[in-house]
């Protein structure tokens, strides 16, 4: 398999919109520390643009998740972020990407001590670097690889250090507020799988990940 590697003229000062914002919905099962299984419901309402070769993108984040466990325990959590992402490409493969994210927690929950409602107040950022690679699998009427942003087939791997912290106040019945830092080095393998126009914007995607934490 033939790797691509497509150098670009630098690209004039430019703003460019997105072709559209896209919704997304995603649900999932968790198992938290506290031996509640949860289920998770997401809702995403991306958008982006590029300003010269650097992309800025905004994202809305609505989260609704509610778990409980075998001896009574339950809670129920609504959340409302965003989430800010700055992506500034270094050369062919090096991606620089920036995500910086505000999370507002609204619960309630049945614990060993009783009933209880709070809130929660989330800060995050995670600087990545990230190697990405599109594989030559299409080819042109010539038989000649088509350019690397019409490839449908990327590898990439990325590297970072995600540094978050979480305030939880406004607990009821009446308890102290609680601070916590969440501080970690993270690895991802992503394959992904994406046909493109003849623009390079992607039709529809696949893609599988796997992340290491430390």
């Amino acid at each position: 398999m033939e790797i691509v590697s497509e150098t670009e003229k630098k690209p004039p000062f430019f703003l460019r919109a997105c072709r559209w914002a896209r919704i997304r919905l995603q649900t999932y099962s968790a198992k938290s520390t506290g031996g509640l299984t949860i289920d998770v419901n997401e809702l995403h309402i991306p958008f982006s643009f590029n300003l010269a070769s650097t992309k800025l993108a905004f994202e809305y984040v609505h989260i609704w998740a509610d778990g409980s466990n075998n001896i009574g325990g339950s809670q129920s959590i609504d959340s409302n972020g965003v989430k800010l992402t700055l992506t500034q490409p270094i050369g062919d493969q090096l991606i620089f990407s920036l995500p910086l994210f505000y999370k507002n927690d609204d619960g309630d929950a049945v614990t060993s001590r009783g009933p209880q409602t709070f809130a929660m107040d989330t800060i995050a950022m995670n600087p990545l670097l990230i190697f990405s690679m599109p594989l030559a699998t299409e080819k042109d009427n010539e038989g000649k690889p088509k350019p690397a942003k019409e490839q449908p087939l990327t590898l990439s791997a990325s590297s970072g250090y995600r540094l978050g912290t979480t305030e939880k106040n406004d607990i009821h019945p009446i308890s102290s507020d609680c601070r916590w830092m969440d501080r970690n080095f993270q690895s991802i393998g992503r394959a992904e799988y994406a046909p493109k126009d003849k623009d390079g914007y992607s039709v529809w995607k696949i893609n599988g990940s796997m992340t290491w934490i430390h």
